[in-house]
């Protein structure tokens, strides 16, 4: 990299003025802080400084001029108690550097290390903002990171509060690497930048606020880290917005996107603009004009369809790219603006700065939220703060209760003045409440009286602190007696740990439970959250303030995209929707997604919203105009859901087994097309296929993790053809046949008339030459009559010969229907399983020259002993035996067995008997 810039002024005075400072600072006196005045900058380049601490020839102290060894010094003094004075930084030139010879190299040896640039080094232009990187390689870290921290100061050298950006904290394993931090331009008062390279051990790490008191930290006592190349350039500025708060565009408005940079040095700009989807894939390019010092332009992005998007400016000067902006944004569904909205679907936010609470409204508005909870307290809130007058968060309670969403005002976190005088830790809300009311009552008596009309919830405390209803329930009795004095019937809502089942006293009138999910665990667990707190409210169901169930979750806090994460959510709330449905709560169950949107940062933040308040947007708009839930049986490993019913019902497919790669179903879901609708709210039209052999065309549909929502379903023929099965659906392992029940229901209002052929098992898919005659099934023409409402048996017996592969095997019928309508014979595709109970095997194969050595593995899952014996046979080959005695119960064995002279490709079957008891299993494998 070519030397731009040098920290060191040009004249030899100030070289040596420069020394003097340094020295000084090095000595420890602390004097030298601003005792060489340096002028600010009249000009402005894009390139500000670059520091390679190339110095050798002028510089004799162990660190680059200007800069000093931050570490702890009561003499100075410099109270910094985490970085111990052994923690020396200084000049390497022995373990290379990123360009040159030289760069600094700052140990950890137990604390952290910083190295820190003196006042008045760098000046800056209020208003403009900076980038700040460097190369940075570390070794030997296990538990630090190495990072810098830029920050602004005044004339007088002093720290701007709040003007500190950290980079990513790092740790390369040997390699170089680029780090950097964004220093925004928001401070009128700043005059000079402060550049400091840190290696923080974790208790100084930015999470470490985030642990619990009295934490055990562990560190590093021999870790290194080197920086080199610090650059120091001017960014322009640049601002997007689409002029619409919260950027949520109505499905009526064409998307625009205002642009504004500005660049103050004088060099001409261009841009070009980028759109993407929530996959990355882009869907608009646009150029910018190009323009000097000031680009002004409106783009009107191509978007293929409603849904979320991403803009990314790169902003270009002479061919290098000198500045990046970004904006999320969503566009909404016509579809998603008419009909019914399902009101369990709502949304949760703090909402205490003036830019969230201005876009908030907006944002509920457009995600059709059904209920809300906004957050109005923070540890740091004044008494004058928190009255509805000065809280900017009441102004957004006022105009989303305006617009019918169910509002609960939640007090998420004490005022540390309040909470010290209760007592309690501010997080410690029930606690605070459940103390004297003449401490809480001036923080919330106004709040009460303008609000306590229309908002009937009030949350108190975020996280959950009690584990004991016990504990728990007296402080909500005692707040709740007091608050209703202002407020007719109110509910008190607190949080109850996720893990634990609810207790029934919390479930009791006028309480509600407040639960944070956090992704983890099985689905299936919120479906028995709600079930448990179903059964511990209903002694309530009576009263006129029965309890509520709300469970939060949470959105990417970074603006990530990520369609797992996005599945994942929509699995989990979909679980808790059909649970709550099913068993007639749902009118007292919320699902409330947590704060998702995120902040631009920068000069004029706006608030920008997540993909999943898209994806919260189609669910409850999608959802809310289909009553009714049930499961349909659509095969295994795949869920199911159907609401609605006649011939517009709805059906949602997911695959419920994680491992489970992406499986395709192929069955007739309507007598025509079928609008496949996605969670971002893509829509298109599924075609029936081309009818074959005279059945009814069926629809074929790719089920993956993300669920899919499936318009225009039929819901009794896709109800009666899924119900059609063998029962039971697993095989006989012993040689002979056995006696299945053939099943089929009949959902229709009207009596039923079918008749079945069962093509599969026996090879009759590919027509009757291909038979397997090893397969014995009657009969295989099954005719049924079958009212409204009722199912149907009959009696089946299926043989199969002793070659059969033990493992699935498919089960398919071709169903002939006549109820509502004559219906074309539809193909449906079952499984069957040939198994035994607690008995396995699992074949592999190796090869030895022109033998192949196949190893099986028997597992004896059942409470006794087993002994089986074993055939290994390939077409051509000799079959090789083996006999084992005993296999103890738990417990799998390994034979080994040589299969001779088999070619590859040709397939190799393993044989399994039991003596005993006649059981029979087969697994073959492909020879190598």
């Amino acid at each position: 990299m070519a030397r731009l810039a040098r920290i060191i002024p040009g004249s030899v005075a100030a070289r040596r003025g420069a020394m003097a400072l340094a020295v000084a600072a090095c000595a420890g006196t602390g004097r030298a802080v601003l005792a060489q005045p340096v002028e600010r900058p009249t000009g402005a380049q894009r390139l500000v400084r670059l520091f390679d601490f190339e110095e050798s020839e002028y510089n004799p102290l162990p660190v680059p001029l200007g800069w000093i060894r931050a570490q702890h010094d009561p003499k100075v003094p410099r109270i910094r108690p985490n970085f111990p004075i052994w923690n020396q930084a200084e000049f390497d030139g022995q373990s290379g550097a990123t360009s040159g010879v030289v760069a600094v190299r700052l140990p950890a040896r137990g604390g952290s290390t910083s190295l820190r640039m003196l006042p008045g080094a760098v000046g800056v232009f209020p208003g403009a903002d900076y980038e700040v990187s460097s190369k940075v390689r570390t070794e030997r870290m296990v538990h630090a990171r190495a990072c810098l921290a830029a920050r602004l100061l005044n004339e007088k050298g002093e720290v701007i509060a709040g003007s500190e950006s950290l980079s990513p904290l790092v740790r390369t394993m040997g390699d170089w690497t680029e780090i950097s931090a964004i220093v925004p331009g928001l401070y009128a008062d700043a005059a000079f930048l402060q550049i400091e390279l840190l290696v923080l051990q974790p208790e100084d790490q930015p999470d470490a606020e985030l642990s619990r008191p009295y934490s055990v930290w562990r560190e590093d006592y021999h870790a290194d880290a080197w920086f080199d190349d610090v650059v120091v350039r001017l960014l322009p500025r640049i601002e997007l917005n689409t002029g619409v708060p919260g950027q949520v565009i109505p499905s009526r408005q064409t998307p625009t996107i205002d642009v504004l940079v500005r660049d103050l040095t004088g060099e001409s700009l261009s841009g070009v603009m980028r759109v993407l989807d929530a996959d990355g894939r882009v869907v608009d390019t646009q150029t910018l004009r190009p323009a000097t010092g000031r680009l002004t332009q409106t783009v009107i992005p191509r978007l293929p369809a409603p849904g979320w998007y991403r803009a990314v400016l790169e902003v270009d000067s002479a061919d290098e790219v000198v500045g990046t902006g970004v904006l999320d944004f969503a566009w909404g569904a016509p579809q998603d603006d008419r009909g019914r909205t399902d009101r369990s679907f709502g949304i949760s936010a703090d909402a205490l700065t003036a830019e969230r609470a201005s876009a908030l409204p907006n944002l509920a508005s457009w995600s059709r939220a059904g209920s809300a909870s906004v957050g109005v307290w923070d540890e740091r809130m004044t008494a004058e703060r928190a009255t509805p007058d000065a809280n900017p968060a009441f102004e957004a309670v006022r105009s989303i209760v305006d617009q019918g969403v169910d509002m609960t005002i939640r007090f998420g976190e004490s005022p540390e003045t309040l909470a010290h005088g209760a007592g309690r830790d501010p997080w410690d809300v029930p606690g605070v409440f459940g103390a004297d009311a003449n401490l809480w009552m001036p923080w919330v008596e106004q709040a009460l009286d303008r609000f306590g009309q229309g908002v009937l919830s009030w949350q108190l405390g975020e996280h959950a602190m009690y584990f004991d209803a016990g504990t728990l329930v007296p402080m909500l009795d005692n707040a709740r007696d007091t608050i209703a004095r202002w407020v007719p019937g109110p509910e008190l809502r607190a949080p109850w740990p996720i893990g634990d089942t609810v207790d029934p006293s919390m479930a009791g009138p006028g309480l509600g439970v407040v639960v944070r999910d956090d992704l983890a665990g099985d689905d299936a667990a919120l479906r028995e959250l709600v079930r448990s707190w179903a059964l511990s409210a209903s002694s309530s169901a009576g009263s006129s303030d029965p309890s509520t169930l709300t469970i939060e979750f949470p959105a990417s806090p970074d603006g990530r995209v990520s369609r797992a994460e996005l599945g994942k959510i929509a699995r989990r709330a979909l679980c808790v929707w059909a649970e709550a449905r099913r068993l007639g709560v749902s009118e007292r169950v919320s699902m409330l997604l947590r704060d998702p949107w995120r902040s631009s940062g920068g000069h004029r933040p706006i608030m920008m919203p997540a993909a999943e308040l898209v994806m919260w947007r189609t669910l409850g708009s999608v959802l809310g105009r289909y009553p009714g839930i049930r499961e349909v049986d659509l095969g295994p490993g795949i869920a199911s859901l159907m609401a609605g019913s006649g011939e517009d019902a709805l059906l949602i497919v997911w695959l419920d087994d994680p491992e489970a790669p992406a499986r395709t179903l192929e069955l007739p879901l309507a007598t025509g097309t079928v609008e496949r609708i996605g969670l971002l709210g893509e829509r298109s039209v599924i075609e029936p296929s081309e009818p074959t052999g005279g059945r009814m065309a069926a629809h074929r549909v790719d089920v993956t993790r993300e669920p899919l929502i499936l318009a225009g379903v039929n819901a009794p023929l896709v109800q009666a053809l899924a119900s059609v099965r063998l029962d039971p659906g697993a095989l006989d392992p012993t040689i002979g046949g056995r006696t299945h029940e053939l099943v089929m229901d009949n959902p229709f209002p009207v009596p039923l008339r079918a008749k079945i052929f069962i093509v599969e098992p026996g090879g009759l898919s590919e027509g009757i030459a291909n038979r397997d005659r090893s397969w014995l099934i009657e009969p295989r023409v099954v005719p049924m009559v079958i009212d409204p409402g009722a199912q149907s048996r009959v009696p089946v017996e299926i043989g199969f010969g002793a070659a059969q592969e033990s493992g699935w095997v498919p089960a398919v019928f071709d169903v002939q229907i006549s109820a509502d309508a004559e219906y074309a014979p539809a193909r449906v595709r079952g499984w069957l399983r040939l198994e035994d109970p607690t008995l396995s095997i699992e074949v592999t194969a190796a090869r030895v020259g022109a033998d192949v050595v196949v190893h099986a593995f028997v597992t004896n899952a059942g409470d006794d002993s087993r002994a089986v014996d074993l055939v290994a046979f390939a077409p051509g080959s000799a079959r090789e035996r083996s006999a084992v005695r005993e296999i103890a119960a738990g417990s799998t064995i390994t034979r080994r067995m040589m299969v001779r002279e088999v070619a590859p490709g040709t397939r190799i079957s393993v044989a399994l008997t039991e003596p005993k008891t006649g059981v029979r299993l087969m697994k073959s494998i492909e020879a190598p």
